[in-house]
């Protein structure tokens, strides 16, 4: 299974990147204006799918963790949607309804 996803990382092809991240966008959007626990499903299998189809999409390094790894600009796409959306997912269910 790690080859499999090893591989996935390492195709580079921008067309499953760009897949990727649409997953990511749709699963964000779908999980901030849904009740339903299968949207936050979605967005954690969108994300790691994120991570490891990015890599045509990374921009530059922002954290260096070893020679090999770091934190990219298109790492940083995960949390510009996850926490958005699980922002707008929580005020929905604390905010009282008219």
């Amino acid at each position: 299974m790690l080859t499999g996803l090893r591989e996935l990382h390492n195709a580079g092809s921008p067309e499953l990147a760009a897949l990727g991240l649409y997953a990511l966008v749709v699963s964000g959007v779908w999980t901030a204006l849904s009740r339903r626990a299968v949207s936050l499903l979605a967005l954690a299998g969108a994300s790691v799918l994120w991570l490891l189809v990015n890599s045509p999409l990374e921009g530059r390094v922002l954290l260096e963790l070893d020679p090999t790894h770091g934190v990219t600009q298109g790492d940083l796409f995960t949390a510009a949607v996850v926490v958005p959306a699980l922002l707008v997912r929580g005020a929905r269910y604390l905010l009282p309804t008219r």
